[in-house]
């Protein structure tokens, strides 16, 4: 044979092992594709339950198993697109990774919803609301395009993201916190222990990127593993056990004043505002009745 054509044979077939190689690391298998319709299932699942409890549950208290449920649902249809190989970019050259925009999609729209249980059991403000609801949407925007770029700069996406979760963490820690003491010491325990959860978890998620999109340490089949565990943990975990204790958590109700749970001025610390009488008395205390000529009266209260 000749020299020249066993030399080009022999770099074919260097090529070929090159790209399977390649190909085996930067591309799904069908250990992934298991995994991914194996993780649709349990989210299902999950969904349907979900969806149950929360027609059982009395409308005052529905709104936590809504959110609950709403994450869960969100979470399958997006585990199912990418399942079915939808909602996803293969790049053609050698060294580029899959790419789940579906799962960016469900990480924009579950995420804040995640925070936002946290926020509701503690009661928190306004406020603090638009903190976690924002950055969290920021954080995941800097995750898809630190995915999408295949130069150096994804690092810098990477610490965008790092950036933008600790006002996350801190609203979370401290402002959301302090409004969880003030409610029932049912609720304050319950918060202390699911902000834990949540916030290790939702930090393992930047560490798992930077292993698998971000240096390619990690094989796409293992970064749907660890992600698909990441999802089910903070979203049906999560969510069993907030509804397993949804019976003894209080209703959402936040007061711009905050004062300390043993004041006079009323129970649970809210301030009783004054009411006016009929005829436009002013009254003081918790019930007034006033009477007046020509709508100007005096209430008396008792």
């Amino acid at each position: 044979m000749d020299p020249s054509n066993m030399y080009m044979a022999g770099a074919f077939g260097g090529a070929v092992g090159l790209l399977k190689e390649h190909d085996h690391k930067n591309h799904i298998t069908d250990v992934g594709t298991y995994i991914l319709w194996a993780t649709f299932a349990v989210m299902a699942i999950a969904a349907i339950a979900f969806a149950v409890l929360m027609f059982q549950s009395p409308a005052e208290k529905r709104g936590l198993p809504m959110i609950v449920f709403s994450a869960a649902v969100i979470s399958a249809l997006a585990y199912f697109a990418m399942a079915a190989s939808e909602g996803l970019i293969v790049n053609d050259e050698l060294s580029y990774r899959t790419t789940y925009l579906a799962r960016y999609i469900d990480w924009a729209l579950t995420f804040p919803l995640l925070l936002s249980i946290l926020g509701y059991i503690a009661g928190a403000s306004l406020s603090s609301f638009m903190v976690l609801l924002f950055f969290s949407e920021i954080t995941v925007l800097t995750a898809l395009f630190g995915s999408l770029d295949r130069t150096d700069f994804r690092w810098a996406w990477f610490a965008f993201w790092l950036l933008f979760w600790i006002p996350v963490i801190k609203e979370l820690v401290y402002d959301v916190r302090i409004a969880a003491q003030r409610r029932s010491e049912h609720n304050a325990r319950l918060y202390d222990t699911l902000v834990v959860w949540v916030l290790f978890l939702m930090t393992l998620y930047p560490v798992f990127w930077a292993l698998t999109q971000g240096s390619n340490v990690i094989s796409v089949d293992g970064e749907i593993t660890a992600y698909a565990l990441l999802d089910v943990s903070l979203k049906v975990v999560l969510g069993v056990t907030v509804l397993s204790s949804l019976s003894t958590i209080e209703p959402y109700h936040y007061s711009p004043i905050y004062l300390p749970r043993d004041s006079e001025d009323g129970p649970g610390g809210e301030a009783v505002p004054p009411q006016a009488g009929r005829g436009g008395g002013i009254g003081a205390g918790a019930r007034s009745f006033g009477s007046g000529i020509d709508g100007s009266g005096v209430g008396v209260g008792n």
